[in-house]
């Protein structure tokens, strides 16, 4: 009796110990123990997959366009300028050449502008040509010689110094109409230059009062007439070609 009881103990014993050794054996081969399962669970919050976050999200920037040409733009296109001619009388717009020029290369190979002079821009006209230019609108007239290239808008045909301007009396005005003659050709060794007096109204007063020259280049004689003219009106500028 007393070795039926002992049996029976035994196995529950038995089956108790074999319960737990099942339990504790699953629970190793799920976690690692001690310092293994620390590295494993640091290894595998680092490979876990994350979703980007909202603020490092790499922007895209779309390329610049180029600004499509507007109406407006297209239609500040200027047309293109009739060809220039040479032919001589011509008659047309005149304006004078601004400030920001002063002391600038022109076309004419070695010369600068200058403003307090008698010179001029055409577009077809050979250099050192020398123009009388004859303002309509009040019959004044002045000699330049030209020595650069434009203007570039369409009507206009000649582009004069400032002093050239102010002599025919358009300066303040910015343009006037005028007419264009050939009066020389300062290249021309026969080519001469003389500042007169026209004679003062009045009776009795019909011969000259003063004159000079003659000069050989144009630029000489102007630069004295220019100096001249404002406390003279009276003064008088001509080209004449003498004969060999």
């Amino acid at each position: 009796m007393f070795g039926v009881r002992c049996f029976w103990i035994l196995s529950v014993a038995l089956c108790i110990c074999m319960l737990h050794w099942g339990q504790a054996h699953s629970a190793n081969a799920v976690a690692p123990k001690g310092k293994n399962a620390a590295t494993s669970a640091t290894l595998s919050q680092k490979h876990k997959p994350t979703k980007p976050s909202q603020k490092h999200a790499p922007s895209v920037v779309s390329p610049k366009r180029k600004p499509a040409a507007t109406a407006s733009a297209k239609s500040k296109k200027r047309a293109p300028l009739p060809p220039a001619s040479a032919d001589l009388p011509q008659s047309g717009i005149a304006s004078w050449v601004g400030k920001s020029f002063e002391g600038k290369p022109v076309a004419n190979p070695g010369e600068l502008h200058v403003r307090e002079s008698f010179t001029a821009a055409h577009r077809a006209l050979p250099f050192n040509i020398i123009l009388k230019v004859t303002d309509l609108n009040n019959g004044h007239s002045v000699l330049v010689r030209v020595n650069d290239r434009g203007p570039y808008i369409k009507g206009r045909v000649i582009d004069l110094a400032k002093a050239a301007a102010e002599y025919l009396g358009f300066f303040d005005k910015g343009l006037t109409k005028v007419r264009l003659e050939l009066a020389g050709n300062d290249k021309d060794p026969a080519q001469r230059y003389y500042i007169r007096m026209r004679p003062s109204a009045g009776p009795g007063k019909t011969g000259l009062l003063r004159g000079f020259g003659p000069f050989d280049k144009f630029d000489e004689a102007a630069s004295v007439f220019i100096k001249l003219y404002k406390s003279s009106p009276d003064a008088e500028l001509l080209a004449v070609r003498e004969a060999s």
